[in-house]
């Protein structure tokens, strides 16, 4: 703790600039409360990156004392964080080396940053948290608030602590159950209807942020009872950096081929073959071996379809509009009547943006096949 007196006027704006928060990354204790009995109380310190006497930890013999009342040269500090940062570490190393002047330097940056950021949110910056999650094979759902709250930012903050949950993790059905498919898609709409009225916090729901993990074809149906009247964003586990953020796009030449095509015909069969080759190759002959060699097969692809291809937002954003635009095309030449077979090989946001696009009044009628081990099985009609 400090020997010196800090002024009143310095310590008010250091716990302002902190967030009444430990600035120790990955601490951000709040200060102002116990948080076993949450009593309110300061359990803050106050402490100097460069000490203020000559001989303590850090201390200059030319800068201690001018920096001593100095803004820049304090931190906000927990008990923990604070003994940490001015003694020896089981090392035998003195403070200077474990925890030398830049280093304490960054933190405090960094925090204050994160704090300014923050504060700086607009209200029309909230957004519900909103997850789907369901068993995959052995694998259970899950999403981490602090995750999610993470990948938002500094784009959009959370309105409430709590998460909007749609959960099918308790079913003890499986993929191999022959109703599977369409227990679960009743429960999704059930939740989605009931949940979605308002937020946790009983406000409007005027933004959603959704975050899931789902077999595909729940994902595809969960999308289409969303829908496109409430503003959404998407977001992936992404497998490589283990966290939901987006990334940017590493290449601006980015964009979804049309590979495969039907021939005009005078006489076309009504089904028609939808295969997204994203985060996966889709073989046409898996297809016509399940459904026949008499269709109409259009195939959307990128240049090495892989399951990290997905990483920047304007990705999602470029499927959305070229999903669209296709789907435009098949009623435009096949006909609201026809029926779409649907063989999808995508990542999880692209799946729900499948469904967010359908026209319930418009777009025929879309049978879902899904990758299992023995191959593309149907599971499910939206």
């Amino acid at each position: 703790m400090s020997s010196t007196s800090i002024s009143t006027k310095n310590k008010t704006k250091l716990w302002l600039i902190s967030g009444g928060r430990c600035e120790y990354p990955g601490c951000n204790k709040p200060l102002w409360k116990d948080s076993v009995t949450y009593n309110k109380m300061n359990i803050a310190y106050m402490a100097h990156i460069i000490a203020d006497t000559p001989g303590g930890p850090r201390g200059d013999k030319d800068l201690s004392e001018k920096l001593s009342d100095d803004i820049s040269n304090l931190m906000l500090l927990c008990d923990v964080h604070h003994r940490l940062i001015d003694n020896k570490n089981e090392k035998g190393e003195e403070p200077e080396e474990h925890h030398p002047v830049e280093l304490l330097r960054q933190f405090k940056k960094e925090h204050e940053q994160r704090i300014e950021l923050v504060t700086s949110l607009d209200a029309h910056r909230k957004s519900y948290i909103v997850s789907l999650t369901a068993n995959i094979d052995q694998h259970k759902g899950f999403v981490n608030f602090k995750d999610a709250k993470q990948a938002m930012l500094p784009e959009r903050f959370p309105a409430s602590d709590q998460i909007i949950k749609i959960d099918l993790t308790s079913s003890t059905l499986t993929e191999k159950d022959p109703e599977y498919w369409t227990v679960n898609a009743k429960n999704i709409t059930r939740q989605v209807n009931t949940k979605l009225q308002s937020g946790p916090d009983g406000k409007e729901i005027n933004h959603i942020s959704v975050f899931g993990f789902a077999p595909i074809p729940l994902l595809i149906h969960f999308g289409k009872k969303l829908g496109n009247k409430v503003p959404t964003d998407l977001y992936q586990k992404h497998r490589d950096t283990d966290n939901w953020s987006w990334r940017d796009l590493e290449k601006e030449e980015f964009k979804y081929e049309l590979i495969k095509q039907p021939k005009n015909k005078e006489e076309e069969p009504n089904d028609v073959v939808l295969i997204l080759s994203l985060s996966g190759k889709v073989h046409v002959d898996e297809v016509t071996d399940l459904l026949g060699k008499n269709l109409n097969i259009y195939e959307m692809s990128v240049p090495n379809p892989n399951p990290l291809f997905l990483k920047a937002l304007e990705q999602l954003e470029l499927f959305g509009k070229e999903i669209r635009k296709l789907l435009a095309k098949i009623r435009q030449k096949h006909g609201e009547d026809c029926v779409i077979h649907l063989f999808p090989a995508v990542p999880i946001p692209i799946a729900i943006e499948v469904g967010r696009t359908l026209l319930p009044k418009a777009d025929p009628d879309i049978k879902i096949y899904d990758n299992t081990k023995e191959g593309f099985k149907y599971s499910l009609s939206v």
